[in-house]
């Protein structure tokens, strides 16, 4: 039988050798005549629109997720499959080929559209800048095509690079609504700005998706909610947030990571233990590869062990989640105040010492609680934040 190129395309996607490995690309993102002859009259060639949208569209597929499967890839360079497919010229051959196998290249098409009061000077004083709207169109596995106006309305308004880079979220809010929640918090966290327009985005995207008795999505989302419930220092809604992304998905270990965060917030050892312990146990065969959510869980457990006197078995846990992540500041930090009542203050000062030095690498993730939190000795005392942002 003789081998079509098709036919070695199709074998290669079989074995996971041929895929799209960037969502968008320089030849995703396309500019009308029109459009690129009124932006090139600003200053924004093609070159220059690729090189903000591309640059913004990775800073928020460069968000932080303990979350498998919730990332977006962008580059200029093409695909090995791409560029095999142009040398041959069978670009359409692989389109369907991919299709076949559920991978589907997104396109954006950026077109202006010039005010025309404004066009005309009538609405403006000379000097100000021109108000410009971007549609983009494009394609979601999830949603099929879609038509995004990226208004222009505001008193002052955006400047291109600005418009362009909002362009570029909005595409990434549709094509990964997850993604572009968690990057919006993270944003809004490190800038010390006020949380309650993610917040009431992130119920939006709720709202958004159907009413299922279970979804791994809404699991996320809520997720979110109840972390930001935690920064705007309500505690009751947060505990209401993380039960209700357990009940959405059972399975999703890092909302029963931050309940049992609350659960020792409250004193409710023995609950935190076992939800923790779900996670971490057995040993030999934990519910997650996740080196991160593991090393947290065997955290926590030593913190509960070690508020109920079983102090030689949360050295073990602290111990372990050090094993797992030996960057861990959260394991060292409170093996050290263990240490205060069970090995001398030398020993506590060297664990402690140890912690300081690893929280100069710490890296944050915008899913999980103990990441934001110390704990406190005292039930239900007010929540210490880490680092340096104050809580809003």
């Amino acid at each position: 039988m003789e081998l079509t190129v098709a036919m070695i395309y199709a074998l290669l996607a079989g074995l996971g050798l041929v895929t799209v490995d960037s969502l968008l690309s320089s030849q995703s993102v396309y500019l009308d005549a029109r459009t690129a002859q009124t932006l090139d009259q600003k200053g924004y060639s093609k070159d220059v629109v690729d090189q903000i949208f591309l640059t913004r569209f990775k800073e928020i597929s460069a968000t932080k997720s303990l979350i498998e499967g919730v990332t977006l890839a962008s580059s200029k360079t093409k695909p090995v499959s791409v560029a095999l497919a142009e040398l041959v010229n069978l670009e359409e051959s692989l389109t369907a080929i991919q299709t076949m196998f559920g991978v589907v290249q997104s396109k954006v098409i950026l077109s202006t559209v010039i005010d025309d009061d404004v066009k005309k000077g009538k609405a403006t004083a000379a000097g100000s800048p021109d108000r410009y709207q971007l549609l983009l169109t494009g394609f979601s596995k999830q949603s099929g095509y879609f038509v995004l106006k990226i208004g222009n309305d505001r008193e002052i308004p955006m400047g291109m690079d600005e418009l362009i880079r909002e362009g570029a979220f909005q595409i990434v809010l549709k094509l990964n609504p997850y993604l572009a929640a968690l990057h919006r918090l993270d944003t809004a966290i490190s800038g010390e700005t006020s949380l309650d327009p993610v917040k009431a985005m992130i119920e939006g995207l709720i709202v958004a998706l159907p009413d299922t008795p279970t979804s791994a999505e809404r699991a996320r989302l809520e997720n979110l909610l109840g972390l930001i419930a935690l920064l705007q220092e309500d505690v009751e809604l947060a505990e209401i947030r993380f039960a209700q992304a357990m009940a959405s998905d059972p399975s999703f270990h890092v909302a029963k990571l931050n309940m049992a965060f609350v659960d020792l917030h409250y004193d409710r050892h023995d609950q935190a233990i076992r939800k923790v312990e779900s996670i971490a146990q057995p040993w030999y065969w934990p519910a997650t590869g996740n080196q991160l959510v593991l090393a947290a869980a065997h955290v926590m457990r030593g913190v509960a062990l070690s508020r109920i006197g079983r102090k030689a078995e949360a050295v073990q846990a602290f111990q372990s989640a050090i094993s797992i992540n030996p960057k861990s500041s959260e394991a060292y930090f409170y093996w050290s105040h263990l240490a205060n009542y069970t090995r001398g203050v030398d020993e506590a000062q060297a664990l402690l010492q140890k912690s300081k030095q690893n929280s100069d690498s710490f890296e944050n993730y915008a899913e999980v609680a103990m990441f934001y939190f110390w704990l406190s000795d005292a039930n239900n005392m007010p929540l210490i934040r880490r680092g340096r942002y104050a809580l809003r």
